[in-house]
């Protein structure tokens, strides 16, 4: 399996040669630890009953129904600044694990085998959380998106695909609206074996396009077990949960323990709805990340500084948070200086792997030389 994927890689480098930066990110133990444990805390503290409670009714209708699992793949994004890690962003369908565990490990057979390992016990769980039983293996695997053909990440689609197939999992990636419905089981194009779970990398979140109907009505219809679904992408990654988090850790009413206090004062930023004091935030707007709930790769998403107070003016308050700006790390190479962020994979307080992504510019869009997913050195171990 690791021959073949290596040999993906090959092709990759030739094709997206800034997808893989040759720089390493030094990041200290201490820190390392304090993401991981973060993302611990903060997967537990949103599953607490009272936080379900106040989050869920602030998202569409179709994010309050519970399947039973919640979500593979989420991503916690991290900046690391003097001050120790600060959380950006929680992300339920992040991209990029095989990618990035392809390129730091491809030289530490054991630590990619395990990486792949703890990727597919990850689904695995996911579908027996939604059966509600356990011990079930996945036969078939469908990687959904709009356009997977025209998707930028598709060679990480297809990298998650050679993985799970060298562990016997049929996988099929197509377009939602190829999906078809027959016999209360889901099917793909040219693929008569059903779909037991999709792996949804489509960012329709809350299936409110055409194209998602047939998958929208197989998920509530408990059909198929998809991951990440409505229910787990409103209560971990829609932006206001930010907002709500923050809100736990500053309340005098907190459902936090001691230890989850202390631990998120020291990631979160001060984050609120913009329509919780419009007028504040647009003085202070140089202070503030003003970014849309619902959209994602740098789309809606501005730094106040760089922000007109007439295109401010004309947002829908609702609609946007407003996030304590906290500086990506920043690191010098003689090839120029490189901001970078760090991306924590965690499935129930396992970590599946932690990338670093190197770029210039506003935003990770793999498009600069030598930017990308780069490797991490910690306590004097390359990884």
């Amino acid at each position: 399996m690791i021959e073949h994927l290596k040999s993906k890689l090959t092709g990759m480098l030739e094709d997206k040669p800034h997808l893989f930066s040759p720089h390493t990110v030094v990041v200290s133990e201490h820190d390392m630890q304090r993401m991981e444990q973060a993302s611990h805390v903060i997967s537990r503290v949103l599953q607490h009953p009272d936080m379900i409670a106040a989050i869920m009714p602030q998202r569409p209708d179709i994010a309050a129904y519970d399947a039973g699992n919640l979500s593979a793949m989420i991503g916690y994004d991290f900046h690391i600044t003097s001050e120790g890690p600060k959380l950006i962003e929680i992300n339920a369908n992040a991209g990029g694990l095989m990618t990035s565990a392809l390129w730091r490990l491809r030289n530490h057979e054991p630590a990619l085998k395990q990486v792949i390992d703890a990727m597919v016990a990850m689904f695995h769980h996911e579908y027996n959380d939604w059966l509600g039983t356990g011990g079930q293996d996945i036969q078939h695997i469908a990687i959904v998106d709009r356009n997977p053909d025209a998707e930028f990440t598709l060679d990480d689609f297809l990298l998650t695909k050679m993985a799970f197939e060298a562990y016997g999992i049929t996988v099929s990636i197509c377009a939602a609206d190829q999906l078809i419905a027959q016999g209360q089981r889901l099917y793909a194009p040219h693929q008569e074996l059903p779909i037991d779970l999709v792996y949804n990398r489509s960012c329709d979140f809350y299936f409110e396009e055409e194209g998602s109907r047939v998958l929208r009505q197989a998920y509530m219809e408990h059909e198929v077990c998809v991951t990440p679904n409505p229910y787990g992408y409103g209560l971990l990654s829609d932006k206001r949960t930010l907002v709500a988090l923050y809100q736990q850790l500053i309340s005098e009413q907190s459902i936090l323990t001691e230890e989850e206090q202390s631990m998120l004062q020291q990631v979160l930023l001060p984050t609120y709805l913009l329509a919780d004091d419009v007028a504040r935030f647009s003085a202070e707007k140089s202070q503030w990340f003003f970014k849309h709930v619902n959209l994602h790769a740098g789309q809606e998403a501005f730094r106040g500084n760089k922000l007109s107070r007439k295109l401010l003016e004309q947002f829908v308050p609702e609609d946007f948070i407003v996030q304590k700006i906290a500086k990506p790390g920043v690191l010098n190479t003689d090839a120029g200086a490189y901001k970078y962020d760090m991306r924590v994979f965690t499935h129930n307080d396992v970590t599946i792997e932690i990338s670093a992504r190197l770029y210039q510019g506003r935003i990770t869009n793999f498009r600069t030389e030598g930017g990308g997913y780069g490797h991490i050195h910690q306590q004097g171990q390359h990884v």
